[in-house]
């Protein structure tokens, strides 16, 4: 009769113990994913601070809807924001004039080639007069590979932005094509903290 117990009591504890362990596992999703009300609360908290060379990037609340105007590229196509839809773009300013331009493209360059592709694009607008060859130049001389060449010859997009007060001028604008922020002047958008900044909008 004892050992008919033992056995018994054997069984029920094997049985406890993997009912835990059922349990325990349903519970891990809910353990390793964080709460709608926490993502809420990461959400309301903002981006991480960046700051450029002249001013911090600034975060737009609301967000609004980015313009839509033509970009050209250098054998007279056209293209606009919408080509970039479902994606993270960092929209980017520039003028061969613009000193400051020159000084953060490469690193705009290796940004693209780091993090570049399925849900993320740096696109670079010259507003330079239609000059193809000279914006090219530009690109070669300072070695750039996986940037667009892309043109508004007629400064639409400058107006629609609303730029102002020189360049650069850099806005990141998310997957449903709504303005999230901005930086005025130029910024070392390879480093740790602008990567850190990109990382909450691409997640």
């Amino acid at each position: 009769m004892r050992r008919g117990i033992e056995v018994s009591d054997l069984v029920d504890r094997s049985r406890r113990r993997t009912l835990k362990q059922l349990a325990l596992l349903n519970l891990l999703p809910a353990l390793l994913t964080p709460s709608r009300a926490l993502a809420r609360v990461l959400a309301q908290a903002g981006p991480p601070s960046f700051q450029g060379h002249r001013r911090p990037f600034t975060q737009v609340s609301p967000p609004y809807a980015a313009p839509i105007t033509p970009m050209y590229t250098a054998n007279g196509g056209v293209a606009n924001l919408r080509k970039y839809r479902d994606k993270v773009v960092l929209l980017n300013f520039w003028a061969t004039w613009c000193a400051p331009c020159l000084y953060e493209l490469p690193a705009l360059d290796r940004l693209q080639q780091d993090l570049g592709g399925d849900g993320f694009d740096v696109v670079t607008l010259n507003i330079d007069a239609f000059e193809p060859t000279k914006a090219a130049r530009f690109f070669e001389r300072l070695g750039i590979k996986d940037l667009p060449l892309l043109y508004d010859p007629a400064g639409h997009a400058p107006q629609a932005f609303r730029l102002h007060d020189g360049l650069p001028w850099t806005f990141v604008i998310d997957r449903r094509g709504d303005v999230r922020g901005y930086l005025m002047g130029a910024a070392e958008w390879d480093s740790e903290q602008a990567r850190r900044l990109l990382a909450y909008y691409l997640n």
